[in-house]
């Protein structure tokens, strides 16, 4: 009887752990932040999200595993001067994110990811959808109230005035993608 009730526990358990959720590859990063007067995007990606999770069969705990550590030296908008005079604003500091908190299942929900820069950091709470197998999910940072980066921003303002035409927003909208297995 032992016997059975062991090997009914190991079928289980390995059943679950066959079941469980990861991510396939690495997810997609992308950034959008905004300059001239008309407010146009400018987009990018990172070349490397410093990106780390856990399997689980749990979808909300899966979530709660992501965690990126990205140098700003991996911007990517395709204009090396350009990803340069971005990584002003970040002064040489890892950008740090990670999901805190998540309800809901494999399908939709609500996440809330922490942004960290600096010794600052701020709570962004947001919906996901999981469609076709990729989950998404976005937020909007404000890098002057939400992140402190008065400083550093300005000096990027400076560097990028005459690309700008004098006009650089701190408001970058941030979305995220990952294939999920």
């Amino acid at each position: 009887m032992k016997k059975i009730i062991s090997g009914a526990l190991v079928t289980s358990i390995l059943a679950a752990s066959a079941f469980a959720f990861s991510v396939e590859g690495e997810p997609n990063v992308k950034f959008v932040g905004y300059k001239l007067a008309n407010k146009t995007g400018v987009e990018g990606t990172f070349k490397e999200l410093g990106f780390k999770s856990a399997e689980n069969a749990n979808f909300a705990d899966f979530l709660k595993s992501f965690e990126f550590n990205i140098d700003p030296k991996n911007i990517n908008t395709k204009l090396p001067d350009r990803d340069k005079r971005i990584g002003i604003i970040f002064d040489g500091n890892v950008i740090a994110a990670k999901i805190v908190s998540a309800s809901g299942d494999d399908k939709a929900g609500e996440i809330e990811v922490e942004v960290s820069v600096k010794g600052n950091s701020k709570t962004y709470k947001t919906q996901y959808t999981v469609e076709g197998g990729t989950l998404k999910a976005k937020i909007g940072v404000d890098l002057l109230a939400d992140l402190k980066l008065d400083e550093t921003f300005a000096k990027f303002a400076t560097a990028a005035k005459a690309f700008h035409g004098g006009k650089s927003y701190p408001d970058v909208e941030i979305s995220l993608e990952a294939k999920i297995k």
